[in-house]
Parts: structure tokens; sequence; C-alpha cells
């Protein structure tokens, strides 16, 4: 049943952590915008959007190597039942022991996942804005009001 109810709300929430991470990175970028401008934010870009998407596939691959093996089997944070019951995804009856068997990897992996569309926002919205400036400062530069 714990696995089950596992297999059916994992992936909808991993949408949700990817889709809310993103969007609050980005808006943290464009908000950081030190002009103090009441404009609405800039459209995002194809650049834009591979920029976060290079910078969340980045963020990821060095939490992979630094952060998954201290909770995956035989790492210093992970639980010693790990092996013996991860094989067994049937026999497994309570919630502690889906815990005890899928708990902290896959927690690990969630958090990693959540830092890196973070991550991935923040680059996009920080492109964009940055393409935004150029933009906007070719204009007054074009209009002689610099």
């Amino acid at each position: 049943m714990c696995a089950g109810l596992a297999v059916l709300l994992g992936p909808p929430s991993v949408v949700l952590i990817s889709t809310f991470t993103w969007n609050a990175g980005h808006a943290v970028a464009v908000a950081s915008d030190a002009s103090g401008r009441t404009e609405p934010p800039p459209p995002s870009s194809l650049a834009a959007v591979g920029g976060g998407v290079l910078a969340a596939a980045a963020t990821w691959s060095a939490q992979r190597r630094v952060a998954f093996p201290l909770v995956d089997e035989g790492g210093p944070l992970s639980l010693a039942k790990v092996s013996s019951t991860l094989g067994e995804p049937l026999k497994i009856s309570t919630w502690r022991e889906f815990y005890r068997s899928a708990g902290p990897p896959t927690a690990a992996r969630c958090g990693a996942l959540g830092v890196a569309f973070f991550a991935g926002g923040a680059a996009s919205g920080a492109i964009a804005r940055s393409m935004d400036a150029r933009r906007g400062g070719d204009a007054r530069t074009a209009e002689g009001r610099r």
C-alpha cells in the first residue's frame, strides 16, 4: 500500500515542486533588480530559458556528485536497514518501514531537484532581466536620451 501511494502521489509532487521552485527562483532574480522599476517582469526568451535549463542541469550534476553519496547505501547518512528492504517492496507494510527503506535517498533527490529548479529559474530570470536591460539601453541610446 505504501509503495502504491508513493507511485501515485510522487510524480505530481515532483512536477509541483519543480514548477514552484522554478517560478520562485525566477521571481527572486527579477525582483532583485536594483533600479527600483515598477514595470512588469521582462519576457522570457529562448536564451533565458536555455540558460536556466543549463543552470539547473549543472546544479543537479554537482549535487549528484556531492550530496547523493551521503544518503545512498553505505553513505554516512544512510540507514542500516536499507539494503535488506529495498529489494522487497511488497513486504513493506508500514510508513516507518517505507521511510527506512526509501526515505533518505528520496528526500535528498527531491530536495536537490528543488534546489536545481530554483537555480534554473533564478538564472532564467537574471538572463531575461539582463537582456531586457540591454534592449532598453539600446533604445534609450538610439533616441538620444542617455
